[in-house]
């Protein structure tokens, strides 16, 4: 979606969710490897798909999260490796 809308990424796509009324899960982020409490909102196998994919490729949704989240400005390359190295 991004392509089409100018300003449509997951993040702010999620906030503004949010401020609608969507619900958040109660999980702790840490725990699903998630920086923001956002990602796998409607569904479980998502987290599962994340942890495959941290085990066959070597990263998972945080790097996802950072890069993007660099591209929108919203953090710098420091604090994007920070956080990937950071353990969750």
């Amino acid at each position: 979606m991004g392509y089409y809308i100018k300003d449509w990424y997951a993040y702010k796509n999620a906030k503004l969710a949010i401020e609608k009324g969507i619900q958040t899960r109660n999980d702790n982020p840490a725990e699903m490897g998630d920086l923001w409490g956002y990602a796998a909102l409607d569904e479980d196998f998502r987290i599962v798909n994340q942890h495959l994919k941290y085990l066959k490729r070597g990263y998972g949704t945080v790097t996802d999260q950072v890069c993007e989240s660099i591209h929108q400005g919203i953090i710098d390359r420091n604090q994007a490796i920070k956080l990937v190295k950071r353990k969750l």
